[in-house]
């Protein structure tokens, strides 16, 4: 009866597209869906059928051209669909920018080398024609997910989040984007690895070690034995196991790793994260009287505890050799100092902040489109960035005896100042008075590009990676130190004897030109980054207030100040006008525009006004703790062995290296079934077995494609057929290494 079934499905939902779109029409939930497959298709039809089916109106010209294939097994929702044109058109070097509610305008990037090579002719064999595809997750967050394969994605491709369905949009060459869909199978499969490390404080990691390996493995069956190793450097417990069975690993370890009552008068307390002198030098200060104290504990809840160790009788002395303090008193006093170790020996998060500051000269005929940053972010009144701007002006410093305060003076007419929130990729656009905008993507390095009959260009300032504790400022300041003149002083010629004039002493303070950046990021509660930021930018300007020998230099300065709320693969864009200023160049013709006298009337000087504005992009990540890394690495290593075993047999078809996993099955008759099912209706289909927490499991293949359009095709009629297959790489080992 199974064989007839699936015989009969495969007759109307691959041999047959009408029945395939009868059998879409079942009782089941597709409105708003619509189905996404699209083999080496022109790109502009491609625009156009996407615009029928989601109702959105696009206008493009003759320069949108190119091939490009969209395949994706099930269907997607509409704002799927325009997710997963957009990253087509920026692998092609085009960018999307809305103008109203409902209509999008294409036009084309300026950064024409970060697009895909046009594909004209017959497709390159070598797997360079572009692919778009989307990939749901079934453990990993999606936005960190692409944060970790960020390194792998090449300058012609994107990963994107797509965080309403929690999926990740890939976008580059067949092959680039093979090896992306191989790595992120694996990091999805990683967070569903069940691993727990724990650094014990009281008892040594060995003998828990063997007490666990007596209650959880003894007279158990090898597959069914939980994984239990030891890190006696760290003292740390490393145990893999099922959910269940790891839940009672954890409650085990923490009844057997405490201090038992009644130790007498003496305690060893291990330290885990913090400098073990630094944590005794805070437990003997809390022994004075409060008014005596050291400052310096950041955990305010320790100093609660420690209040009633004032005046208390107890000593505390430190073992380097094993991390430990060694502790004596009553037991009372022994139990509160402990408590207040506890509370010192926690390690506040981690926070990785990148940030880059960069300015965009253009001509002012050239506005910045700060509606055009995509793709925006719709923050609430909470979230919103709060953006303070101050425009210090010109000021001069004094020299001889003037002591001048500046004359400071607030933005001008033309300064501007915005903040928003948006994710990857970040594009801003230069809108002209002919109203065809100009857009880049925001660049890795510094670009110079056409504006109409003139330049623009962007310059990076500052990009800085910065790894933070919670609560912890850092500040990084990029320029030089200038020398100024404030003050002079002549000496008593009687005294002086000899020297007369020589005898004036003048006075030379240094001050910094350049940018300053100031960043204090803080985790919140909700697991998002609360970031006070401040970017200070200075520089020397001709002198305001007379010769620079009698009033000394001009100082022109400006300071954003800005909190920032960031949620994991979000970005802050900050800007404002940074100034302006007159460009000249000469036009003529060559050769003769260079004959004295004569060369006058050959030449002319074309004067453009240029405008500056001052962009900043801040992004943070909160990074694992300690443990939390190492229990990562090993979830990681574990799940690309386990997507190397999967394929392992199946070495021999690397000709044809894309395949669609069609079903995995617990039982081995089953998965026999099931391939001679396909087998007999002309599929070539492969079993492999493989090892997981839970126990044996069976994958069933459909091989045999030579190309991601093929395999994705049969997907997506095997997906309205009520199947949830996967396209995947057979060679997991190669597509990593890269070859």
């Amino acid at each position: 009866m199974i064989r007839i079934f699936l015989r009969a499905v495969l007759f109307f939902a691959i041999l047959c597209p009408a029945a395939t779109s009868f059998s879409a029409e079942r009782p089941r939930d597709t409105r708003r869906t619509v189905p996404i497959h699209y083999e080496q298709r022109e790109i502009s039809q491609l625009v156009s059928t996407i615009a029928r089916a989601t109702g959105r109106r696009y206008i493009f010209d003759d320069t949108l051209r190119g091939r490009v294939t969209i395949t994706v097994p099930g269907r997607v929702s509409e704002d799927e669909a325009i997710a997963l044109l957009n990253a087509a058109l920026l692998i092609k070097g085009f960018a999307a920018l809305p103008i109203g509610d409902d209509t999008t305008k294409i036009v084309p990037l300026t950064e024409t080398a970060s697009g895909a090579p046009l594909v004209v002719g017959p497709l390159d064999p070598e797997a360079e024609r572009p692919i778009t595809t989307m990939i749901r997750l079934r453990h990993a967050d999606a936005s960190q997910a692409v944060t970790a394969l960020g390194p792998h994605v090449a300058a012609s491709g994107a990963a994107l989040p797509y965080p309403p369905s929690n999926s990740v949009i890939l976008a580059g060459t067949e092959a680039r984007v093979a090896r992306l869909m191989t790595i992120l199978r694996i990091l999805d499969q990683t967070e569903n690895e069940s691993i727990l490390v724990r650094t014990l404080r009281h008892r040594s990691a060995s003998t828990v070690a063997e007490i666990l390996e007596v209650t959880f493995n003894e007279g158990r069956r090898l597959t069914a034995r939980a994984g239990i190793w030891v890190d006696e450097r760290t003292n740390q417990i490393i145990a893999q196991a099922t959910p269940v069975r790891l839940e009672a690993i954890r409650a085990t370890i923490d009844e057997i790793d405490r201090l038992d009552e009644g130790e007498g008068l003496i305690r060893v307390v291990r330290v885990l994260n913090r400098n073990v002198e630094e944590i005794a030098e805070i437990l003997q200060s809390m022994q004075q009287e409060s008014d005596q104290r050291r400052p310096g504990d950041p955990a305010g809840l320790a100093w609660q505890i420690g209040e009633s160790l004032a005046n208390r009788p107890y000593t505390v002395a430190v073992d380097q050799a094993t991390r430990s303090i060694l502790l004596s008193s009553d037991p009372e006093t022994l139990a509160l100092l402990v408590s207040v170790i506890d509370q010192l020996d926690r390690l506040p998060p981690r926070v990785a902040v990148d940030v880059m500051i960069l300015e965009l000269v253009r001509p002012s005929g050239y506005k910045l489109g700060i509606d055009y940053f995509l793709p925006v972010l719709e923050p609430s009144s909470a979230t919103a960035p709060a953006v303070f701007l101050s425009s210090g002006g010109a000021s001069t410093s004094p020299t001889s005896d003037l002591f001048s305060t500046g004359v400071p003076s607030g933005p001008s007419s033309g300064d501007f100042v915005f903040g928003r929130y948006t994710r990857s990729p970040l594009q801003l656009s230069l809108d002209s008075d002919s109203g065809d905008p100009i857009t880049i993507n925001v660049p890795r390095e510094n670009i110079s590009f056409a504006a109409g009959a003139s330049r623009a260009e962007t310059n990076i300032l500052m990009r800085p990676h910065i790894l933070a504790m919670s609560g912890e400022e850092h500040k990084i300041f990029v320029g030089s130190e200038i020398p100024v003149p404030v003050g002079s002083s002549s000496g008593n010629n009687e005294e002086i004897g000899p020297l007369g004039a020589l005898g004036n002493q003048q006075t030379i303070e240094r001050k910094d030109v350049g940018v300053e950046l100031i960043v204090k990021p803080t985790v919140g509660q909700e697991g998002v980054v609360i970031l006070d930021l401040k970017v200070e930018i200075s520089e020397m300007q001709s002198s305001l207030a007379g010769p620079v020998d009698q009033v000394g230099p001009t100082f022109a300065q400006r300071t954003i100040e800005s909190s920032l709320r960031l949620a994991e693969g979000e970005f802050a864009v900050l800007g404002t006008s940074n100034g302006s200023a007159e460009a000249v160049s000469e036009v003529g013709v060559p050769f003769l525009k260079d004959i004295p006298f004569l060369g006058a009337f050959f030449r002319t000087d074309s004067r453009t006004r240029i405008d500056n504005d001052l962009l900043i992009v801040v992004e943070a990540h909160i990074l694992r703790s300690p443990s939390e890394d190492v229990a990562y690495t090993i979830r990681r290593r574990i799940a690309m062995e386990r997507a190397m075993s999967r394929v392992a047999d199946l070495e021999s078809l690397d000709s044809n290296p894309f395949a669609v996993l069609l079903d995995t099955v617990n039982h081995e008759a089953g998965a026999l079934r099931l391939s001679e099912a396909f087998d007999e209706d002309g599929f070539k289909t492969e079993i492999t077995a493989w090892e997981s927490t839970s126990g044996m499991l069976w994958d069933v293949y459909l091989t045999g494609f030579e190309s991601f359009e093929m395999a994705g095709g049969v997907a997506r009629r095997l997906s309205e057929a009520g199947w949830s297959p996967e396209v995947t790489v057979l060679s997991p080992e190669n597509e990593l290494a890269g070859d």
